[in-house]
């Protein structure tokens, strides 16, 4: 939906997947998934066709895991082809990516616990612009890191976790290079054995992909090989309680983002990745009760004020994003072989965020509701119904690059599936 009497439908989709498992023992196990997703889209413009976008989606992914008792280890590699159709070019992505990480727990005494380890990553991303503009072609980097957590007992109600990582990158394809410190630490204080208290304080660091740095599709796009890795700091401290059927849980938070990675619409319509200051403070509370063998529920509460910064002659300073406070709450119900459950989840004083130069703009909140229901009658055998926007509200979910774009809510729809296990 866009204010432009603009609509894009799904025409049709399809989804194959296969997935096998081997467990060689306890510990020891493999996996293997093959998944391949086709879809079609197209947009309408006043009722007559506008544009039309067709996506094929390949992915192989295999598994080596290993969970010991004080040894973990993980081995992967995944292969990504994802070839994009569009009115005016066809891309083709090409991604790799392989690796291993391993971590040791460490039993200094009957009071420390050390966990260390470390992983390693290679990344490899080809783009191929089929039809249109040239490609930036094919990039490749090496991602390494460190790692060590201590978790010391002072006794049976203190308890510190600190710990620290260290990342860097090598073999990168623009000649650039990454590196990173980051620390965090934990306190967690035991009333009881039901109520406890907690402060945390961590550090952030998250990698720019190769498609933030060189996207390359039919609409036109801007590399930004000096897109630089988003830092941030992160507090929070918060009290868990259970009393009888009663579970409590309450927290206060700040994380400050510097250089947080997201996307911009240029003056001259073209899409570009930049960095971007981000920080939230915010509390948020939630309540379960049981109320009998029957009957459950759940409410949970968010108010928060998430704001991002501009530096441009034309728009900065810091601006509103997403919504100022969030409501969730639940029913569920169980007899014999049958359960069901309500869920409602409402934004309200809700801010657009558009991707070009237009400041942030008020929403209307909205109110996603659904209710699922199964039933099983034997060990083998599950009915489940899942119905969504029971309200068939028109809300809009998410907002586009411009002004008065927006996705709207699907109405009211429904899914009804049987399982058999044996």
């Amino acid at each position: 939906y866009t204010a432009a009497n603009t609509y894009t439908n799904l025409k049709e989709s399809s989804n194959e997947n296969i997935g096998i498992g081997y467990n060689f023992n306890d510990q020891l196990s493999f996996e293997y998934n093959h998944l391949d997703t086709e879809v079609s889209y197209e947009s309408l413009k006043k009722g007559r066709l506008n544009s039309f976008t067709d996506s094929s989606n390949k992915q192989d992914l295999i598994q080596l895991n290993y969970n010991g008792n004080k040894t973990k280890g993980h081995a992967w590699f995944n292969k990504t082809k994802l070839d994009y159709a569009g009115s005016s070019a066809r891309n083709l992505f090409e991604n790799e990516s392989f690796g291993a990480d391993l971590q040791q727990n460490i039993e200094l005494n009957n009071k420390s616990l050390l966990t260390v380890g470390g992983v390693y990553k290679r990344e490899v991303y080809n783009s191929k612009l089929k039809k249109g503009k040239p490609s930036i072609g094919k990039k490749a980097r090496n991602q390494m890191g460190l790692f060590a957590q201590l978790d010391y007992k002072f006794n049976d109600k203190d308890n510190v976790i600190i710990g620290g990582r260290g990342t860097w990158t090598s073999s990168e394809s623009n000649g650039q290079s990454y590196d990173n410190f980051s620390t965090s630490a934990q306190y967690i204080h035991k009333f009881d054995q039901d109520k406890s208290f907690y402060v945390s304080v961590a550090e952030s660091f998250v990698m720019p992909s190769f498609k933030q740095m060189f996207p390359s599709s039919w609409v036109e796009t801007k590399p930004n090989p000096d897109l630089k890795p988003q830092e941030g700091i992160n507090y929070e401290m918060g009290y868990k309680e259970i009393s009888g059927n009663h579970a409590w849980k309450v927290a206060l938070f700040h994380m400050d983002i510097k250089d947080n990675i997201s996307a911009t619409l240029n003056k001259d319509d073209t899409y570009e990745y930049s960095n971007q200051d981000f920080k939230n403070t915010g509390f948020e509370a939630s309540l379960r009760v049981d109320a009998s063998e029957k009957f459950d529920y759940d409410l949970g509460l968010l108010v928060h004020n998430p704001k991002y910064k501009w530096d441009t002659d034309i728009r900065n300073g810091w601006h509103n994003k997403f919504g100022k406070y969030q409501i969730t709450g639940g029913v569920g119900y169980k007899i014999d072989k049958f359960r069901a459950k309500l869920t409602g989840s409402y934004i309200g004083d809700r801010y657009s965020s558009p991707s070009t130069m237009s400041y942030s703009y008020k929403l209307k909140p909205y109110f996603l509701t659904s209710l699922t229901a199964t039933y099983s009658p034997d060990n083998n055998s599950e009915v489940s119904l899942l119905i969504n926007n029971l309200l068939n509200r028109s809300d809009i979910l998410s907002y586009s690059n411009k002004v008065g774009f927006g996705s709207l809510y699907t109405p009211t729809n429904f899914m009804l599936s049987y399982t058999y296990r044996f």
